[in-house]
């Protein structure tokens, strides 16, 4: 999903709250902010990182755990965006096993659910 305003985002965090089956995954982790703001009761909800620039991946990694976290290239946001994500996760201070979280391991889980 794409997300374009804090409004959305709070609106999201109800219909989630009450709508624990279907998935989703939020494009470039828009709204940070207000996910820590208004804490998610689901476990439904992913975030993706195709947006380098855009987001802190330490916070988003810290508040929602790498469970949680996907690599994504929804867009080519900025030259070489995949690359510079794959470096930015490689170069976290975080376990390797939160990395393959992150890197697929979490997509394969959504997709075999």
């Amino acid at each position: 999903m794409h997300l374009f305003s804090k409004h959305q985002v709070r609106q999201l965090i109800k219909y989630t709250d009450k709508n624990q089956e279907p998935i989703f995954i939020i494009t470039h982790l828009f709204g940070l902010k207000e996910y820590i703001k208004y804490p998610l009761k689901s476990k439904n909800i992913y975030f993706n990182i195709s947006a380098p620039s855009l987001i802190s991946l330490n916070k988003a990694i810290e508040y929602f755990g790498a469970e949680r976290i996907l690599l994504g290239s929804d867009t080519p946001f900025g030259p070489n965006s995949l690359e510079v994500n794959i470096k930015r996760i490689k170069n976290l201070d975080i376990d390797d096993t939160d990395k393959e979280l992150i890197f697929g391991k979490n997509f394969r889980k959504i997709l075999n659910q």
